[in-house]
């Protein structure tokens, strides 16, 4: 099947990235074979990523911001859609094809120092003092496990999961999945694993992380496995650059304050479509900085000349 390519006549950026990541993606318009076409899966995608943008509930989102908005004349879109239907399509899109759009969207980036943390998010918006007055039970939140490449803070990989876990646990999955190679790792003292460093060395990286109950000295034990022992013998690291980690999740918990979805698989999507919209964001950026400094580039030349 022959797919076709829409023609984006507008500048907006936001959606021209949007529908190249669903064109790379090798997805058709419509998936339902049979009844009414009204919206293509392309404007689905659109529809989610600006609700999960602007942050809105799914009933705000479709009263008061899409009607105000220039998006449904840029979209294309035939009617506007309802709260349910907005909410439906949610459940459209799985967690593997918001992992395919986030490494489609990283495609061409090359990291070379990328570092891994986690942390535990909200899944309650009222605050641990107020809950404390009204003598109402705290909910535990999901774990979420990133990795981050400290010099442009896009977001490689994550792993959510609904019950609390050990960060050397997590990080097996995340290891195994990473695509890059000759790449610094770093980690804190919870990521402290044999296994953890051999799944790095066999595909080509190395994992940098303190080492536990070790003596105030710059020379690790003598007593240390084969694989930590051969990252640690190497040439000293730049261990500051693992805080970047830290502001990128600050960054995340800024945008989700509290996931507002029930359904466990539903919290995993909600937290992979925030995850998204953040690195679309940069790479927008990025793009218009680069453009910029052409800009520049051309200018200084012209006046030279």
């Amino acid at each position: 099947m022959i797919q076709n390519t829409l023609q984006c006549e507008h500048k907006y950026e936001l959606y021209t990235e949007i529908k190249k990541l669903f064109h790379a993606g090798a997805q058709r318009l419509h998936t339902n074979y049979y009844g009414p076409k009204i919206y293509t899966d392309l404007q689905r995608l659109a529809l989610l990523i600006l609700r999960t943008r602007c942050g809105y509930t799914y009933k705000r989102f479709c009263d008061e911001y899409l009607p105000e908005s220039n998006w449904p004349r840029k979209l294309g879109l035939q009617e506007l859609p309802s709260s349910a239907s907005v909410w439906r399509w949610s459940q459209r899109f799985d967690m593997s094809f918001l992992r395919k759009l986030n490494d489609q969207l990283l495609l061409d980036e090359k990291p070379e120092v990328l570092a891994i943390d986690g942390t535990g998010l909200d899944a309650d918006s009222k605050t641990a003092h107020y809950a404390q007055r009204i003598h109402a039970p705290m909910k535990k939140g999901p774990k979420l496990d990133i990795i981050v490449d400290t010099d442009t803070l896009l977001v490689h990989d994550w792993s959510v999961l609904i019950k609390p876990r050990h960060d050397a646990y997590v990080a097996k999955r995340l290891l195994n999945r990473t695509a890059h190679s000759a790449v610094l790792i770093l980690a804190d003292k919870g990521y402290d694993s044999e296994g953890l460093y051999r799944i790095c060395y066999e595909k080509g990286n190395r994992l940098w992380a303190p080492i536990k109950n070790a003596p105030y000295s710059d020379k690790p034990p003598k007593k240390l496995g084969r694989y930590k022992k051969h990252s640690h013998k190497q040439e000293t690291v730049d261990y500051h650059r693992r805080n970047l980690v830290e502001s990128t999740i600050r960054s995340i918990k800024n945008r989700v304050r509290a996931l507002r979805a029930r359904q466990h698989f539903m919290k995993k999507r909600e937290l992979a479509l925030h995850i998204l919209v953040r690195n679309i964001e940069i790479k927008i950026s990025l793009l218009l900085r680069l453009v910029l400094a052409r800009k520049l580039v051309l200018v200084r030349f012209a006046h030279t000349t």
